[in-house]
């Protein structure tokens, strides 16, 4: 939870200081423009779905199921090839 926290409050101290300063490190008039808005937070959102399901569907696998950290990975092996080029 300190983790969070300490986040939280970093990620508004760099929105206020980026809003306040005259040379910007984020130029974020790109992201006025529709098509160039959305692609970034679509990938976020997929991102955190993929790994937040290996990790549930990890726990659920050894501590419901009670299979063995092999026996885990294998269900895994199709999800790589699929998200390989």
């Amino acid at each position: 939870m300190a983790g969070f926290a300490a986040f939280a409050v970093c990620a508004l101290l760099f929105v206020w200081r980026e809003v306040r300063a005259a040379q910007r490190c984020c130029r974020c008039r790109c992201l006025r423009i529709g098509c160039l808005r959305w692609p970034p937070l679509v990938g976020l959102l997929v991102n955190v779905a993929l790994y937040g399901l290996i990790f549930v569907l990890s726990l659920y696998f050894q501590q419901v199921n009670g299979l063995s950290a092999f026996e885990t990975v294998l269900p895994y092996v199709p999800m790589m090839g699929a998200v390989l080029p």
